[in-house]
């Protein structure tokens, strides 16, 4: 597994593997996934939060929307265009999200 933190190039983060199903049935307990529906994962894909939507969207037969590069505005465009019922941000990217204010987000979101 690779991490950056926030900002930086990614670098190796050691991780034991896991001796039981838990971590998976918690993350499937918590979030309501649907099959065959789209999600946009915005968490880059070496990042352990991205290569787990990735896997479960996979299992699921959802379509799974990337972007090269994370863009507060383009990933609400893409959200509408794609019809996303689920987006995957690791919490720096809602951050900056939210921080375009309602304003920005009404009017990103109109558009598409």
């Amino acid at each position: 597994m690779l991490t950056s933190g926030t900002t930086g190039t990614p670098k190796g983060a050691p991780r034991r593997q896991p001796r039981s199903i838990t971590p998976v049935a918690a993350m499937l307990s918590k979030v309501p996934f649907r099959a065959k529906e789209s999600t946009l994962c915005a968490a880059p894909l070496f990042h352990a939060t991205g290569f787990a939507h990735w896997g479960i969207a996979l299992a699921l037969g959802s379509t799974f929307v990337v972007q090269r590069r994370f863009d507060p505005s383009a990933t609400l465009e893409a959200l509408e265009r794609h019809r996303c019922t689920g987006l995957i941000v690791v919490p720096v990217m809602l951050q900056r999200t939210l921080a375009l204010g309602e304003d920005v987000v009404r009017a990103t979101t109109r558009r598409s």
